[in-house]
């Protein structure tokens, strides 16, 4: 199907085409997950979800006939905290689940279109954007990564593709167009520009080529009414969609959803009450007849002969609120599979291996495996399918070649874990000499020439004391 084809069929004038495209938004999946990942927008930080607390208090006048304060209704400020766990569940498992770096492994070596290919990737530091790109797919449903070639690069060296991350984040409407094999074959993205609401519409034309059609404020720019054809089409020189789209159905906290918003509730609540009965307060009768000066020790204050004061204060430390917040709290990331790593829990873990922490994160690992090798993993292994792809038509090379991208984990093992292992491996010998471990130390510029001192200095520490 090409662009021309849709046009016909949707009525020729590029409404219908433009309508249609926008009932395949994910609007409200979408709109949820902004939602529940900006933590500003929760329920509980919203006056009309969680409105003041109604209280009476005294006018100043007294009731004729009773004697009694005549009190009027005002409103009690209440506390509106919201708590970002998804922000810090999200970034956590982004960070797991891009790993420590990412490698390109070619299916034939030496070979001079995968050095194009891997000098474009690192290039564009796509490492780095990897991470952002699950971030982002995690918190708004879905995400995607448009290429686009530089300009006005002469020679195949300087040239690359570069890339970009568009998403709901960046105020973006993405709407992706499939096929009966959820194979994509267009893709539509609404943006701003100014005052101006612009849809790009990315599909493979009757050329061969991608075009890319441009609507603006809801309608088609020059199109021919005559021939009922667009009579301007952007066509580019690739022949693959420049687009990488990564999709997942909700929110990746989704499935605490509710947890979290009665978190924030009986956390809010909390707040509330301490900030009433936080500190102590003083109940009194009678009347005072004298009060003691500011600054002064032994502070007493007389009162008349009917007259009490003491202290109303908290007996326990609001143990069941405790438990509250730490099993809830525990259900939230354990439901998510991350982990909360606060100060409290790093306590302690000065003296525990790399490896035992492993061990403890089994799960935080397991997850992120699940995505390298799930819809995440397959998302980036299209970003190098479409660089070795575009590459090899332009610049030529083995149509055999394929590169595959390989994810490496974040590796929590210290260098002492590392050289403890290896020398029991060794029999407890040395693994490396000594000139090699002042090179690994770092601590100094010159290896040969701190090694020579070294030796020299130990020469004159052996040197035999001479008898008088």
């Amino acid at each position: 199907m090409n662009i021309s084809a849709i046009f016909r069929i949707l009525g020729g004038d590029g409404k219908d085409v433009y309508n249609g495209l926008r009932r395949l938004s994910k609007k409200q999946s979408v709109e949820n997950a902004i939602k529940q990942y900006d933590s500003k927008l929760h329920d509980v930080a919203s006056p009309s979800k969680r409105p003041n607390k109604v209280i009476f208090v005294p006018n100043g006048q007294k009731d004729p006939i009773t004697g009694e304060d005549i009190l009027i209704e005002d409103e009690a400020s209440v506390s509106r905290v919201p708590v970002s766990f998804e922000q810090y569940i999200i970034k956590q498992k982004a960070i797991f689940a891009s790993g420590s770096d990412i490698t390109l492994k070619p299916s034939i070596e030496k070979s001079d279109l995968f050095k194009h290919i891997e000098r474009n990737w690192y290039d564009n530091k796509t490492d780095f954007v990897v991470y952002d790109l699950f971030r982002q797919v995690m918190a708004y449903t879905h995400a995607a990564v448009i290429f686009y070639g530089e300009k006005d690069k002469e020679t195949f060296d300087d040239f690359r593709y570069k890339m970009k991350i568009v998403s709901p984040e960046t105020g973006d409407v993405l709407e992706p167009f499939f096929d009966e094999h959820r194979d994509l074959i267009a893709f539509g993205r609404e943006y701003k520009v100014e005052d101006k609401t612009r849809y790009d519409f990315y599909i493979i034309g009757e050329s061969g080529f991608v075009e890319i059609r441009r609507f603006e404020n809801g309608l088609i720019i020059n199109y021919d009414i005559e021939s009922a054809e667009p009579s301007e089409v952007f066509v580019t020189t690739y022949t693959k969609l420049p687009i990488v789209y990564i999709s997942q159905d909700v929110a990746e906290c989704d499935v605490t959803e509710e947890m979290i918003g009665e978190f924030e509730e009986s956390f809010n609540d909390f707040c509330t009450q301490m900030g009433y009965s936080g500190e102590a307060i003083l109940f009194g009768k009678g009347n005072a007849l004298s009060l003691p000066a500011k600054g002064q020790a032994g502070k007493y204050m007389e009162g008349s002969a009917d007259s009490d004061l003491k202290y109303v204060q908290a007996d326990s430390q609001h143990e069941s609120r405790g438990f509250q917040f730490d099993l809830m709290q525990k259900f939230i990331f354990g439901l998510n599979r991350a982990v909360f790593l606060d100060i409290e829990a790093m306590k302690g873990m000065g003296d525990v291996s790399g490896e035992t922490l492993k061990r403890m994160l089994t799960d935080c690992y397991l997850e992120a495996t699940s995505k390298q090798k799930g819809y995440l993993g397959m998302g980036v292994q299209r970003m190098a399918n479409w660089l070795t792809h575009t590459w090899r038509e332009l610049s030529g090379g083995d149509k055999s070649l394929r590169v595959y991208v390989e994810f490496h984990e974040i590796n929590l093992n210290s260098e002492s874990d590392k050289v403890t292992l290896a020398m029991k491996a060794n029999g407890g010998l040395p693994v490396m000499t000594h000139q090699r471990s002042i090179s690994y130390a770092g601590m100094e510029e010159d290896s040969d020439k701190a090694l020579k001192e070294i030796n020299s200095q130990s020469k004159a520490q052996d040197a035999p004391v001479p008898v008088e």
